[in-house]
């Protein structure tokens, strides 16, 4: 009965970041060159912009396909993690320097301040980390019970 609520569990987290990713991804294709603007404004990030954009929507389109596989699930769940904090440094980085800067994220999310974005990102920065607990410890309940 665990196993299952944990299956659950960690399906609900998936859809929740697949949703996240393809709307992102698909909002930033659909406007690249808007994107590429954004970033390219950043200090950190400046001549880097192209390679850095075409990359996040990449990686956003490869962790949703593992999160939609049970066999590569904790794969997606650790990149989810790991873009998460990504993002999360980036905002709190902005936050530190300069917050006037645009935010080039998907539309829905643009329109949050730079300090609510944070707060969003680390609050989907646990969701993941819950997610990859969870799948872990299923994973290794369910190699017991074999």
């Amino acid at each position: 009965m665990i196993l299952l609520r944990y299956r659950l569990m960690v399906k609900m987290i998936s859809l929740l970041f697949i949703t996240l990713f393809v709307y992102t991804a698909v909002s930033k294709s659909l406007d690249m060159e808007r994107f590429i603007y954004l970033l390219s404004k950043s200090d950190i990030i400046g001549r880097w912009s192209d390679l850095v954009a075409w990359s996040i929507v990449i990686l956003e389109w490869i962790t949703a396909f593992l999160l939609c596989y049970s066999s590569l699930r904790l794969w997606g769940l650790y990149c989810s993690f790991g873009m998460m904090i990504l993002f999360t440094s980036y905002i709190a980085i902005m936050l530190a320097t300069d917050s006037q800067l645009p935010c080039g994220c998907a539309a829905m999310i643009e329109s949050l301040g730079w300090r609510s974005h944070l707060y969003l990102n680390l609050l989907l920065m646990g969701v993941a980390l819950t997610g990859v607990l969870i799948e872990r410890k299923r994973t290794l309940l369910r190699s017991r019970i074999s």
